[in-house]
């Protein structure tokens, strides 16, 4: 899935259907950014979803960490497009309409504790940190 499909799952969610309008010039230059932000943030839980489901290693490279272009394969699981989707559209949405941003912000919420309930916990040692 290419980034470009995650900007227009957000669009959609924001309520703007066609892309290449005028209105939303801004988003489509902020997009890259705050995409690259959301996959920074969930690039570990990302890891061990990963892991867990034997789905492979990570594809994301350095160039990447500051702005991810629209044109770019989306680096995560496909499990977080839906999360990551309503991250962007809030984040988009911040300055315009904040009501409609939080509960966006909220739906990526939830939809990163349903990832992080999917992941079993792993038993491990305690360490003994004071000597």
């Amino acid at each position: 899935m290419l980034c470009s499909q995650i900007y227009k799952k957000a669009l959609r969610l924001i309520g703007e259907i066609e892309p290449d309008d005028a209105r939303t010039e801004d988003y489509l230059e902020r997009a890259p950014y705050i995409l690259a932000t959301a996959v920074a943030d969930l690039r570990m839980l990302d890891a061990y979803y990963r892991r867990t489901f034997s789905l492979g290693e990570q594809v994301l490279q350095a160039e990447h960490e500051l702005c991810l272009p629209l044109s770019e394969p989306f680096p995560l699981s496909d499990r977080f497009v839906g999360a990551v989707s309503a991250y962007l559209a809030s984040i988009l949405l911040i300055d315009e309409d904040s009501a409609l941003s939080d509960k966006l912000y909220d739906k990526f919420c939830l939809g990163v504790t349903a990832i992080t309930e999917e992941i079993p916990a792993e038993r491990q040692k305690i360490l003994d940190m004071y000597k």
